[in-house]
């Protein structure tokens, strides 16, 4: 959790506003003031994948897939969307 929170308007992500993860980090909302997510924001996914698989490798309890959503800011709408299932992450 601590991790999430500095990244919220870091120098390396300032237009992420927030970030709500559920209790195992397998989803992920970042919401966003972009109409479309960034490199930078894009390029977060890999870490997001990788601390949920960390996360629960610790926890005892196997990851099939993490989801992520982005969220724009100011209308609330799911802008982007992507699974690690998808980019062959979660089986490598």
């Amino acid at each position: 959790n601590a991790s999430l929170a500095e990244m919220i308007g870091s120098e390396d992500y300032p237009n992420i506003t927030d970030i709500k993860a559920n209790s195992d980090f397998t989803s992920f909302t970042i919401t966003t003031k972009n109409a479309e997510p960034d490199m930078a924001e894009s390029m977060s996914t890999i870490s997001l994948y990788m601390m949920a698989g960390v996360y629960n490798t610790f926890n005892g309890t196997p990851v099939d897939n993490v989801h992520i959503d982005f969220v724009n800011a100011d209308t609330g709408e799911v802008i982007s969307s992507s699974d690690s299932a998808d980019s062959g992450s979660a089986s490598e």
